[in-house]
């Protein structure tokens, strides 16, 4: 979080954000979620510049409030590329488009439905995932950071609503 903040401040272009539309008229984040939050984060004091390079020690352990007023205003007025994928376009090809940008890494299913479909149900998902009875019941055993521990949610779900008969895992 700290580079990306720092490349901004040093005006290194970021990567190109994607974005999708919806049937009903909503725009989701298809790639740059981290980015956009890691924004959100740091403009909201949520933490410090811990890893900047060498050259840039009055950087270290500043908030953006602590920030001088050249280097606020450098975030904030930082240039953005977004496309913006239409919403007649299929939801494969939205799934292929994120995958390919996270070519780099491997993407787990859930991770990309989390992005594609973020709402009242993905929400719903990260609180029982993160909730004490979850992580007992399962022995903390299911890794959040792929989002292991919310396919299997997702899975059981789906088994419990389908039945045994229907249900195609």
């Amino acid at each position: 979080q700290s580079r990306l903040i720092e490349s901004v401040l040093l005006r290194i272009p970021l990567p190109v954000f994607y974005f999708a539309e919806t049937k009903v008229g909503k725009t989701i984040i298809v790639d740059g979620l981290q980015r956009i939050t890691t924004f959100h984060r740091f403009m909201n004091d949520e933490f410090k510049l811990t890893y900047v390079a060498q050259g840039n020690n009055a950087l270290r352990g500043k908030k953006f409030s602590e920030l001088h007023p050249k280097f606020k205003n450098r975030i904030k007025r930082t240039n953005l590329i977004l496309y913006i994928i239409d919403e007649k376009a299929p939801n494969r090809a939205k799934l292929d488009i994120f995958e390919r940008v996270n070519s780099g890494t491997t993407l787990t299913r859930q991770q990309m439905r989390n992005c594609l479909y973020m709402g009242e149900g993905t929400r719903w998902l990260r609180d029982m995932a993160d909730s004490d009875f979850f992580k007992k019941a399962t022995g903390h055993s299911l890794n959040s950071k792929t989002m292991r521990d919310r396919e299997l949610i997702n899975r059981f779900c789906a088994f419990r609503l389908l039945g045994a008969g229907k249900y195609k895992g």
